[in-house]
C-alpha cells in the first residue's frame, strides 16, 4: 500500500480510508506477496498452537489407546463386530407364526390399555390380567429398571407406561415371530437389526423424519418393553383342592440395546447412530410357565397362531381402531380355533374387547356419538377387507355381516336408520377371516375339535408314549417339523414328547391318534 498510494497519502487517510484501501488491496486485487505472507502466518500459527498442545497434553507420553479414544479413531483391526443378525419375517412369508400363551395375550394387553395401570397398596404400579376360566389364577405386570429386578412405584414407573403402545406391541409381535423360528424357541438368543424393524413398521416410507432418529426411536421402544415385568399367581385345582401354588416373576423379555456409530464425547451418547442391534432373549419365566398345575398352560408356549404381517404397517394415527380389531382378531383366531365357529364374533363383542366401556357408554346415549362409532367400525372393516381379512364365503356379498341383516347396515346405503337402530347393531352377528394362507394353517386344529368330541363317545384308549408316536411318525416317512406344522405346534415339543421329557396333554392326543392312525 506504502509503495503503491504513497507515504504522504498513506498517513493523511482517515481511519475508515484506511480499511476501504486496505481492503481493496488484499481483497480485490491479485497479491502474490499478501497471499505468500498469509500461508505463512496460517503456518506458522498452526504449528506453535500445535506445539502448546503437545506440551500442556504431554502427548508425548499419552499412550496410543488413549490417543484414538481421544480423537475418535479406531483402528481397522479393532473395529467394533457387527453381530450376526436375523432375516425379517416379511422377506420369508406374508405372515408369521407368533406364540398366543397368556403371558403373550396379557402383556399386550397391559400395553394397549395404559388407563389401567393403577399402584397398589405399596404405591407400586401394576396391572392385573384374570384368566377366563378361573379367576384365581392371574398375571400381574410391573415395571422395572434396566439392571437388576425391582419394581418401580408409580411415579417412576409412570414415565415408562407413558412409552407403551402400539409401536411396543408391534415389535413384541416381531419378537415373538423371531423366538418362535428358533432351534430352541424361548431358549435361543438373536438380534435384529433397527433399520429392519423400521422396514417392517413401515416407518421407511415416511421421509420427514431421518433415519438416524428413526432408529433412536426403535431404540427407545425396545428400552420400554425391557422395562416391563411379569408375576404368574398360578393354583392348581380350585376351592380345597387348591393345593399346589407358583407365583414367578421374571422379564417378559431380556434386551441389549447396541447402537453402532460416531460417539459424541461432549453428550456421552451415539446420537446418530448408523445402526442399533437389539439382541434379544425371551424372558426366564418361560422356564417355569408355569407347575405342576400349569403343564398345560406350559405346553401353550409350544402352541401359536399367526400374523399377517402387513397390520404392523398401519398408522395407529389414522387407524387406531383398525389396528386394535386386527390385533384382537390376530390373537383371538388361535384361543377360538376349536370353536364351532371360530371366526363368528357379535358387534359388542368386538367393540367391547377393543375400545373402553365408556365409547359404547356413549354412544348409546348419544346419536352423534353412536354415528360417529358407526363410520369408524365401517370405516375399519372396510379396511380390513382391503387387508386380506375374509368374510363368509358363502355370501360373499353380504360383506363381514351374516345374513340376513336390515338393509340399513349396507354400506354407501342412503336408507335412514330406524329409532333404537345401535342395539340391533352391536347384537349383529358378523364372520372376519384372517388372510390366507392362515385359514388353511389353523385348519387342522379346528378339525381336531371335530376329532376330539368324536373319541369322547368311544371306548377309552390306553395312554399314548412317545416311542409310539416316534415309530408311527417314521412309518409314515413324516419328520418332526411336518408333524409339528401339521399340529400347529412347534417342532421341540414333538421331540419333548418323543423323548418323553413332555407329557401328551389330552388336547393335543385325539389329533395324534387321528393324524399317525393309533
Amino acid at each position: 500500500m506504502k509503495a503503491e498510494v504513497g507515504e504522504a497519502a498513506l498517513t493523511s487517510l482517515t481511519q475508515e480510508e484506511f480499511y476501504l484501501e486496505l481492503n481493496r488491496c488484499l481483497f480485490e486485487k491479485e497479491s502474490i506477496f499478501i497471499s505468500n505472507r498469509i500461508n505463512f502466518l496460517e503456518k506458522s500459527y498452526a504449528e506453535s498452537i500445535a506445539h502448546l498442545i503437545v506440551q500442556d497434553l504431554d502427548l508425548p507420553n499419552y499412550p496410543l489407546a488413549g490417543l484414538e479414544r481421544l480423537l475418535g479413531v479406531h483402528p481397522n483391526s479393532e473395529k467394533k463386530p457387527v453381530p450376526s443378525t436375523e432375516r425379517t419375517p416379511s422377506k420369508i412369508d406374508s405372515v408369521a407364526a407368533i406364540p398366543t400363551g397368556l403371558p403373550i395375550v396379557s402383556s399386550i394387553s397391559a400395553q394397549l390399555n395404559t388407563a389401567l395401570w393403577k399402584p397398589d397398596d405399596s404405591g407400586i404400579a401394576h396391572f392385573r390380567y384374570h384368566s377366563k376360566n378361573n379367576q384365581s389364577n392371574y398375571l400381574e405386570h410391573y415395571i422395572t429398571t434396566p439392571g437388576d429386578i425391582e419394581v418401580l412405584p408409580w411415579e417412576a414407573a409412570e414415565q415408562i407406561i407413558n412409552k407403551f403402545g402400539f409401536n411396543t406391541v408391534k415389535l413384541q409381535f416381531i419378537l415373538a415371530a423371531h423366538a418362535m423360528r428358533q432351534a430352541l424357541p424361548w431358549e435361543s438368543t438373536f438380534t435384529l437389526k433397527a433399520s429392519d424393524i423400521i422396514e417392517e413398521f413401515g416407518w421407511d416410507k415416511n421421509h420427514s423424519t431421518s433415519l438416524p432418529t428413526k432408529r433412536n426411536e426403535v431404540a427407545s421402544i425396545a428400552y420400554a418393553l425391557s422395562c416391563l415385568l411379569v408375576k404368574a399367581v398360578w393354583v392348581e385345582g380350585r376351592g380345597k383342592n387348591q393345593v399346589d401354588a407358583s407365583t414367578p416373576i421374571g422379564r417378559m423379555w431380556e434386551l441389549l440395546i447396541d447402537p453402532h456409530g460416531q460417539f459424541d464425547w461432549t453428550t456421552g451418547r451415539i446420537d446418530e447412530p448408523d445402526e442399533v442391534f437389539i439382541t434379544v432373549r425371551p424372558g426366564l419365566w418361560t422356564a417355569h410357565f408355569l407347575n405342576q398345575a400349569g403343564s398345560k398352560a406350559k405346553e401353550a408356549l409350544y402352541q401359536f397362531g399367526y400374523l399377517a404381517l402387513n397390520i404392523l404397517k398401519l398408522d395407529p394415527y389414522h387407524d387406531e381402531l383398525t389396528l386394535r380389531l386386527a390385533i384382537h382378531l390376530t390373537l383371538d383366531v388361535r384361543i377360538r380355533a376349536r370353536d364351532r365357529n371360530p371366526y363368528e364374533y357379535r358387534v359388542k363383542t368386538l367393540l367391547e374387547a377393543v375400545l373402553p366401556t365408556t365409547v359404547i357408554q356413549e354412544a348409546r346415549q348419544s346419536s352423534e356419538k353412536a354415528r360417529s362409532l358407526f363410520n369408524r367400525w365401517h370405516h375399519a372393516l372396510g379396511l380390513l377387507e382391503s387387508l386380506g381379512w375374509q368374510p363368509d364365503e358363502v355370501d360373499q356379498a353380504a360383506g363381514f355381516y351374516v345374513m340376513p341383516f336390515p338393509d340399513w347396515l349396507e354400506l354407501d346405503t342412503k336408507i335412514k336408520k330406524p329409532r333404537g337402530w345401535i342395539e340391533q347393531w352391536l347384537e349383529q352377528r358378523l364372520i372376519i377371516k384372517p388372510p390366507n394362507p392362515i385359514p388353511d394353517r389353523m385348519a387342522p386344529l379346528n378339525a381336531s375339535r371335530k376329532r376330539q368330541t368324536k373319541r369322547m363317545k368311544s371306548e377309552p384308549l390306553a395312554p399314548l408314549t412317545g416311542s409310539q408316536i416316534k415309530e408311527a411318525r417314521k412309518t409314515k416317512g413324516w419328520t418332526q417339523a411336518k408333524l409339528a406344522g401339521t399340529l400347529g405346534v412347534h417342532q421341540s415339543l414333538i421331540a419333548k414328547i418323543e423323548s418323553g421329557d413332555r407329557p401328551i396333554s389330552t388336547e393335543l392326543e385325539p389329533s395324534l391318534r387321528e393324524l399317525l392312525s393309533l
